[in-house]
């Protein structure tokens, strides 16, 4: 699972922790003190996590995704169909 914004974390602690054992969780916060925080909240989950601070748009696909979860950041993106196209290229076929 891919999560764009996931702030303090706190939100996602339940799809996270429902990936099981097996699964994983990258995400990207903006913030380095706020991603701290996610990977706070999030280390207790028993699943792989890699919590990124910095720029989304910034940052080339590295691993495919399942899922992409976005709650409440649109509004940070100026150009909502660049977002998209990024999260797109993220996805697996």
């Amino acid at each position: 699972m891919l999560e764009v914004g996931p702030g303090n974390g706190q939100l996602s602690v339940d799809a996270v922790r429902s990936l099981g054992p097996n699964g994983s969780y990258l995400a990207f916060e903006y913030e380095e003190d706020i991603a701290e925080l996610a990977r706070g909240a999030l280390s207790e989950t028993g699943v792989a996590l890699d919590v990124r601070s910095g720029d989304f748009m910034a940052h080339a696909p590295t691993e495919a995704a399942d899922a992409i979860l976005a709650v409440n950041v649109l509004y940070f993106f100026p150009e909502l169909s660049s977002f998209l196209s990024r999260c797109r290229s993220w996805l697996k076929p």
